[in-house]
């Protein structure tokens, strides 16, 4: 049996990204508590984190709003890059992820 190599398709693993990845970090965390790879992009996973139909989501979106501030406050997620991160934890799961990727390096 082959082992998998562990890349931005896998399940999120800390220990593993630290040693796969040398400062780069997109993810999402959602409301959850679990942390997701943001591939393609951030919009992208929001988007497909939704479940809805894309025309459904754009639909709903004010013609004036970021597409991916919109998504965050939608979906309640927060998305992560290795020096900043965007959106609020609302959920204890949140908050304690999101501290742990703070203590471990790994965003901001």
């Amino acid at each position: 049996m082959l082992n998998k190599k562990y890349d931005m398709y896998s399940d999120f693993d800390i220990t593993l990204h630290k040693q796969t990845f040398v400062n780069y970090f997109e993810a999402i965390l959602l409301p959850n508590g679990q942390v997701v790879y943001a591939t393609p992009s951030h919009v992208e996973k929001l988007l497909s984190i939704t479940k809805e139909p894309r025309d459904e989501i754009y639909d709903k979106m004010p013609i004036t709003a970021s597409p991916l501030h919109w998504l965050i406050e939608y979906t309640g997620c927060i998305s992560m890059w290795s020096e900043f991160y965007i959106g609020s934890p609302t959920t204890d799961e949140q908050k304690e992820m999101l501290q742990l990727l703070i203590d471990e390096g790994l965003t901001k």
